[in-house]
């Protein structure tokens, strides 16, 4: 009804990535070590769970919300609990912080994020870690929770489950950190190319799924006792089986073991019909009974 209900434009940068991309991570836990030791932790329970392990989430109402992490993963956390409950009585942490500060005004408040934060950005100019483009990376601590999305989504993990995980009210809130890859697309395509018969046709190729089945695929005619055929009808034979060997040719370039395997098992059912054409010979698998008899002479013969 009026302009203000449409609501303002968002600001978007769609040039910033807010996620770690694959070449981040991998070369952060290569260099994740030389972290200072009370921040190490922290990063890793970041990487592993993307920020958030258990508890209520108060922005979403969402109560009680876990999420499942490696053995690994758990015994650092039952570990950090265990030196928290060591070192900081309840006065002190009355919030029961799994990283609590014990210094100045932070006294029984999390360790500050932004020494994390710092922390992350001085490894990554001390061990040069750096984008695609040569520049060096720059961490936020949030890029992990995105990460887990990205990571999920490219995973094949339903979109419901990535909500249920990252405790969104909605998939489209969800949706917001998902991207997909560039990496996963071309996955996809590999498992399309890989599950699916390629064979050429005379006017192009025939990509069926691999569970259909098609006997004119399999070129029944050339098994058909039915079949006959002349040594004038060479020269196209031969063309067959030169199309035939490229194609296999081409498949085995392209790694697909499905298109090789059922292009030679019809290329071996053409040979043996070209070799009996080579000779002059006429190919009929019926013989000569069935050639010379008309279908009345072979029932009184029958």
């Amino acid at each position: 009804m009026w302009p203000d209900d449409l609501g303002k434009k968002p600001q978007l940068n769609y040039n910033e990535v807010k996620y770690l991309p694959e070449s981040i991570l991998h070369q952060l836990e290569k260099h994740m070590h030389n972290l200072p030791a009370k921040y190490l932790p922290i990063v890793m329970l970041l990487r592993a769970s993307g920020g958030r392990l258990c508890g209520d989430i108060l922005k979403t109402e969402v109560l009680n919300h876990k999420v499942p992490i490696s053995d690994e993963i758990a015994a650092l956390a039952a570990a950090q609990c265990d030196l928290v409950k060591e070192h900081f009585s309840e006065e002190n942490n009355p919030e029961h912080y799994l990283f609590p500060s014990n210094q100045g005004r932070r006294n029984g408040r999390p360790i500050y994020e932004k020494g994390v934060r710092e922390a992350l950005n001085r490894l990554a100019m001390g061990c040069e870690i750096k984008r695609d483009d040569g520049t060096i990376f720059h961490f936020k601590n949030h890029a992990f929770r995105h990460s887990k999305a990205v990571e999920f989504i490219n995973a094949g993990m339903s979109l419901v489950h990535v909500q249920k995980w990252l405790a969104h009210l909605t998939p489209e809130m969800t949706l917001a950190y998902a991207k997909l890859l560039d990496s996963t697309i071309r996955k996809e395509w590999e498992h399309i190319r890989h599950n699916l018969d390629a064979v050429r046709l005379p006017n192009g190729y025939c990509f069926k799924p691999k569970k259909a089945h098609c006997p004119t695929q399999d070129t029944p005619c050339y098994t058909c006792r039915h079949f006959c055929t002349t040594p004038d009808f060479l020269p196209q034979f031969e063309h067959e089986e030169r199309e035939m060997r490229e194609l296999i040719e081409l498949g085995e370039r392209a790694g697909s073991g499905i298109w090789v395997e059922r292009n030679t098992q019809k290329l071996h059912r053409l040979l043996p019909v070209i070799q009996v054409l080579r000779k002059g010979d006429l190919h009929h698998p019926a013989g000569k009974a069935m050639r010379e008899y008309t279908p009345e002479e072979r029932t009184k013969r029958g």
